[in-house]
């Protein structure tokens, strides 16, 4: 066997045992000619930072924009191809077969009132709330943590999604790894898919918040990425995800639907009135 052939084997045998025997490891990436993220063009929000105030962003964040708060729900994003994603999933899944340990206290969870230590009874369940919000503020925070991967798989209680369907994802400061693994409805992994895997490079859109209860510098604020389903390559109905967090990522990820494009529905409505007129015309000359 040549040695590419043999150092290509090895590499799939270690993603096989790190995380999932699946068809690819795809590296997410927001720039170059391997770009399979979405272009976005702006993004609003509803910030609740000392009161309440609806935010536009049409350009990603500078070091002067950087600013706390205690939420930033989101409310819509477009891409630049005319994509708008305004309907989050708010399904609150089912977080199974996680690792985390259960002591130390750089694990924790923000909310818009506390953060949750993975100590805390209450912590599975704020983690499987982050995956059903569009509080931008509301993820999971990993520092300094020295041990095995924390993983966990969730499902959305037999909601399914398929290509009609993105992820919104975020990390903190957009620098870290972890990879996203597609489940089935029954929870188990989807032979023959794809598994995202995140790191520096796979983040596009810097938001400028973070949640002000986050004891890390402000200049590390939420980065966000927009992936359509398609990248997970596969025909079955999605369920859930494996999580595996390679990387002490700060992070969060979320499902939205894509709204007609106001172009589309400009033309729909257009070709039912010629439809309606037509008929009518038809029906007076008969």
């Amino acid at each position: 066997m040549k040695k590419a052939k043999l150092r290509l084997s090895l590499l799939t045998l270690l993603a096989c045992m790190h995380s999932t025997c699946s068809a690819d490891l795809i590296p997410v990436n927001a720039t170059g000619p391997d770009r399979n993220v979405e272009p976005l063009r702006s993004i609003v929000f509803n910030v609740d930072r000392d009161g309440s105030g609806f935010v536009t962003e049409t350009l990603t964040a500078s070091q002067t924009t950087n600013r706390v708060a205690q939420s930033a729900v989101l409310q819509s994003i477009t891409t630049t191809t005319g994509i708008v994603l305004n309907d989050f999933s708010t399904i609150t899944p089912t977080v199974t077969n996680s690792n985390f340990p259960r002591t130390g206290r750089n694990i924790e969870i923000f909310t818009p009132r506390t953060a949750v230590n993975v100590s805390d009874p209450s912590f599975l369940d704020e983690l499987a709330n982050v995956h059903s919000t569009g509080d931008l503020l509301q993820y999971l925070r990993v520092d300094g943590f020295n041990g095995p991967d924390p993983m966990w798989d969730f499902t959305y209680g037999g909601a399914t999604f398929d290509s009609s369907n993105y992820l919104i994802v975020e990390e903190r400061n957009g620098n870290t790894t972890f990879e996203v693994a597609p489940l089935d409805v029954n929870g188990e992994l989807i032979p023959d898919s794809n598994t995202l895997a995140f790191r520096d490079g796979s983040y596009e859109w810097d938001t400028g918040y973070q949640n002000v209860l986050d004891p890390i510098d402000n200049q590390q604020t939420q980065e966000i990425s927009v992936l359509s389903f398609d990248l997970f390559d596969t025909s079955t109905p999605i369920g859930g995800f494996q999580i595996t967090n390679t990387g002490n990522a700060d992070f969060k990820f979320f499902i939205g639907t894509a709204a007609p494009e106001p172009s589309s529905l400009i033309l729909l409505l257009t070709g039912s009135i010629t439809g309606i007129g037509y008929r009518r015309r038809r029906e007076n000359n008969s």
